[in-house]
């Protein structure tokens, strides 16, 4: 009897590994774009969930300086753009990535970065979503080289100046120069926080019961 409560219950465990559609790092993405200094200015996110991009103006209508993006799914692109001059957007693409790689836990907070000499947005293609590897702290000075930011060689900095809006940033940015020159690290913050899928939670639940039963009846 104790051997068939065991047998059930890796049965169990296994249906519902193969049935479930969710891996064990699937979930979502929940964002907010905190910038409390232009409370004002619309977001353009676009998100890639594998089919192409699809591209929304979100607007802070309650003007408590945080825009609330909706969940996207792990394995998607994101692509964020914010007007900070009145000239072109201040455009970054990341492509989101499971918490099995993020090098560092569930919550990210990435600080935009701004041309510090003209004031002038720069553009960032952060590549995988990951946990800064250096402190960003608002008005913190960097200078970058050939695109390359020193302490963080995982992203790419370019020279968007030429770029009028988020669409054209996602379609060129392999295209775009590197940037040279100083970056500064703004006030605006895009917030990441791992949500997990339902499924995968109760696979957990499912491993949990399995072991206790392993302990109390095998």
């Amino acid at each position: 009897m104790k051997r068939l409560v065991c047998v059930t219950w890796a049965t169990v465990s296994l249906l519902a590994m193969t049935l479930s559609p969710a891996a064990a790092d699937d979930g979502y993405w929940h964002l907010d774009f905190n910038f409390p200094a232009g409370s004002a200015l619309p977001l353009r996110v676009g998100v890639d969930e594998g089919g192409g991009f699809g591209f929304v103006t979100l607007t802070d209508d309650d003007s408590d300086g945080i825009i609330h993006l909706p969940l996207i799914p792990v394995g998607s692109r994101l692509a964020v753009g914010v007007n900070h001059t009145g000239d072109v957007d201040d455009c970054d693409l990341w492509d989101l990535v499971g918490p099995d790689v993020q090098r560092g836990g569930s919550s990210i907070d990435v600080p935009l970065l701004t041309n510090a000499t003209t004031g002038e947005s720069v553009g960032i293609d952060f590549g995988d979503l990951m946990v800064p590897p250096l402190t960003l702290t608002p008005g913190d000075r960097f200078t970058v080289v050939n695109g390359m930011m020193p302490g963080w060689p995982e992203i790419r900095v370019v020279d968007e100046s030429g770029v009028p809006d988020l669409e054209t940033f996602v379609r060129d940015v392999d295209l775009l120069p590197d940037f040279n020159g100083d970056v500064e690290v703004s006030n605006a913050v895009v917030q990441f926080r791992f949500v997990p899928e339902p499924t995968t939670c109760a696979l957990a639940l499912v491993a949990l019961c399995f072991a206790i039963s392993r302990r109390r009846s095998c």
